[in-house]
């Protein structure tokens, strides 16, 4: 997270991390065995879409940086989970 932020604006990599709860339930579909129905599947594929739109990700402004938030919040999202 610490290397992410000194890297990439603040405002891309709070972006980022928005996708943690979206994991969240991601994982806890497939660790847990949790049932997860259609809507929430919707709500987290419109949540992630939201994510897509804030950081505004393009072939020419891929940074590997950008991998470093978004590991962040897979590896909150598992202790979570």
């Amino acid at each position: 997270m610490v290397l992410g932020l000194s890297l990439l604006p603040l405002a891309t990599v709070v972006a980022i991390t928005f996708a943690g709860p979206l994991f969240v339930a991601l994982l806890s579909a497939s660790m847990l065995g949790e049932r997860v129905n259609a809507a929430r599947w919707t709500a987290i594929l419109v949540g992630f879409a939201g994510v897509l739109i804030a950081v505004r990700p393009t072939s020419e402004a891929f940074e590997w940086a950008l991998l470093l938030p978004l590991g962040t919040a897979l590896v909150t999202a598992a202790a979570m989970s």
